[in-house]
C-alpha cells in the first residue's frame, strides 16, 4: 500500500471469554448519532449502531487495563485487540501471566515476544528504513506492528527493487509482505471543507491553493482557540515561515472565490523524531462565528456527532472517518503503531508514526476527525486510496490487496507536541 498525503491543490480559477462486569455501557446513545453515520457503519461494519458504541466503549476500557498491567509487567506484556466478535484479547509471554490476565475476565492468548521487544524491533527497522537512499526507500511502503501474530510487518512493493531489497537479519519475528507498485496517477481534487494558501487568496502572488478537512476544536495553552488539522496541509511547510490563511470554502461556489478567513496556521510538523504529523490553526472572530468552537465532527448533510472525550487506538475497536470528500467512512483499527513513509506533493517523503484503520479516504479528506464511538481518536494523515475517484472504486481495486487503509496520527501525540486540548462536550458545557 502506498501512502499518499491527501491534501488537494487546485488553480483558484478566479483568484469467547465473558466482557469483565466492570466494563461500563456507552455514555452516547444511538440517538445522539446522525443517520449518516448510522448508515456508513451498517454498510461498512456490518452491525448496528449500538453495537458500533459498545465495541468502542469496549476498547478504551481494554487500552486502560493493558495501560496499567504493561506497566507492572513489562517483560509478559505482548499486545492487546478485539477480535473479530468484539471480544478483547490480551497477550501474554508466560503461563503465570495467562493465569493473571484470565482472572480479570479477559482472554489470555500466548506469545513468543514481548510488545518491549518488538517495540525494539520496530525501532531498527525505521531507523534502517530512513538511511536508505530515497530511490530504495520507496519500495518499502510501511513497517507495523503485528499483535495479533506476534510479528513485525514489513510491506514491499513487489518490483525488481523491492524483491532484492536486503532487509536487516537481526530482527527476528519479520514477516514480509509484497504489495503491488502503486499507480503514477494525479490526485483527483478533493473536498473544500477548508482551504489554505502560501499568501493571502486576494494576493496577485497566488496561483494554487490546498483544500483539506478540518479535525478537531481545540484550545491552545494560553487558551486561544485553535482547530487541528494534517502537517502537510500547510502550504508554509519547512518554509521557515507560518501564518498560512485559513479560508471557509464560498457558499456561492469555487467560481466565487473564498470565503471568509477563520483564521491562520501557526505551526506545523511532518514526521522527526516523533514521527508525529499536525497542523494547528488559530482560529479568529469569525471562526468562531461560524461555530469552529463547537466539540463536534460535521458530516454530510449538516450532522453532526459530538465529541465527548479522547481515545486510544485498539486493535479492533470500530472506527469512522469523517473528511469533505469522502465523508462518514468506518472501519477498524487494523494496527496500532505504523511507521510510514508519506509521499508529499512536493517530491519529498516523511516518515510518520500512527495507527492504521480499514477505513476509505480520498483526496481532500486529509486532516479530517477519526472517532471512536463519540471520542476524538485521530486525524487523517495518508491513505492507499487517495487516487480514487471515490470509495466504491477504491474497494473494488484494492480488494485483492486487503482492502482500503488509512493512516491516523493519535490525537493523544498531537496534544503532547504541542499542547492543545482537544474541546469535548462536556468541557463545553
Amino acid at each position: 500500500m502506498r501512502f499518499s498525503a491527501l491534501a488537494s491543490v487546485a488553480v483558484l480559477a478566479t483568484l469467547v471469554a465473558p466482557i469483565p462486569a466492570a466494563y461500563a455501557q456507552p455514555a452516547t446513545t444511538t440517538q445522539e448519532l446522525p443517520a449518516e453515520l448510522t448508515a456508513a457503519i451498517s454498510r461498512d461494519l456490518g452491525y448496528s449502531a449500538q453495537e458500533y458504541l459498545e465495541r468502542a466503549e469496549r476498547a478504551q476500557q481494554l487500552h486502560a487495563f493493558v495501560d496499567s498491567y504493561r506497566t507492572r509487567n513489562p517483560d509478559s506484556y505482548a499486545g492487546a485487540w478485539l477480535d473479530a466478535d468484539g471480544q478483547p484479547v490480551v497477550a501474554v509471554t508466560n503461563a503465570a501471566a495467562v493465569s493473571e490476565v484470565s482472572a480479570y475476565g479477559y482472554r489470555a492468548q500466548r506469545a513468543a515476544v514481548s510488545a518491549n521487544v518488538m517495540q525494539e524491533a520496530l525501532a531498527q527497522l525505521v531507523d534502517w528504513m530512513q538511511k536508505l537512499p530515497q530511490d530504495v526507500a520507496k519500495s518499502i511502503n510501511g513497517i507495523a506492528v503485528d499483535a495479533m501474530n506476534n510479528q513485525i510487518v514489513v510491506q514491499v512493493v513487489n518490483s525488481p527493487l523491492g524483491q532484492v531489497l536486503n532487509l536487516p537479519t537481526l530482527l527476528a519475528n519479520v514477516r514480509i509482505t509484497p504489495v503491488p507498485a502503486a499507480p503514477q496517477t494525479a490526485a483527483a481534487i478533493g473536498g473544500d471543507s477548508f482551504i489554505t494558501s502560501a499568501e493571502p487568496i486576494d494576493s496577485p502572488n497566488t496561483y494554487e491553493i490546498t483544500v483539506c478537512s478540518l479535525g478537531f476544536s481545540a484550545t491552545t495553552a494560553g487558551g486561544g482557540d485553535a482547530y487541528i488539522s494534517a502537517g502537510h496541509c500547510d502550504p508554509l511547510l519547512d518554509s521557515g515561515r507560518s501564518g498560512a490563511p485559513v479560508y471557509l470554502p464560498n457558499p456561492a461556489g469555487p467560481a466565487a472565490g473564498a470565503g471568509p478567513q477563520v483564521g491562520s496556521i501557526v505551526a506545523s510538523q511532518v514526521g522527526g523524531a516523533s514521527g508525529v504529523e499536525y497542523s494547528i490553526i488559530s482560529v479568529n472572530e469569525a471562526g468562531i462565528a461560524a461555530g469552529l468552537d463547537e466539540p463536534a465532527v460535521r458530516g454530510s448533510a449538516g450532522s453532526s456527532v459530538p465529541v465527548t472525550g479522547v481515545g486510544a487506538a485498539v486493535v479492533g475497536a470500530p472506527i469512522c472517518k469523517s473528511g469533505k470528500t469522502s465523508s462518514y467512512t468506518c472501519g477498524v483499527v487494523t494496527a496500532d503503531r505504523v511507521e510510514v513513509p508519506l509521499y508529499l506533493d512536493n517530491g519529498t517523503t516523511r516518515t510518520i508514526s500512527g495507527f492504521a484503520g480499514s477505513t476509505c479516504s480520498l483526496a481532500g479528506d486529509s486532516g479530517g476527525a477519526i472517532i471512536s464511538g463519540t471520542l476524538a481518536l485521530g486525524i487523517t494523515s495518508g491513505s492507499n486510496s487517495g487516487d480514487s475517484a471515490n470509495c466504491g472504486e477504491a474497494a473494488l481495486a484494492l480488494a485483492a490487496t486487503g482492502g482500503t487503509s488509512t493512516v491516523g496520527i493519535p490525537v493523544g501525540d498531537i496534544t503532547a507536541a504541542t499542547g492543545v486540548r482537544i474541546r469535548t462536550a462536556q468541557s463545553a458545557d
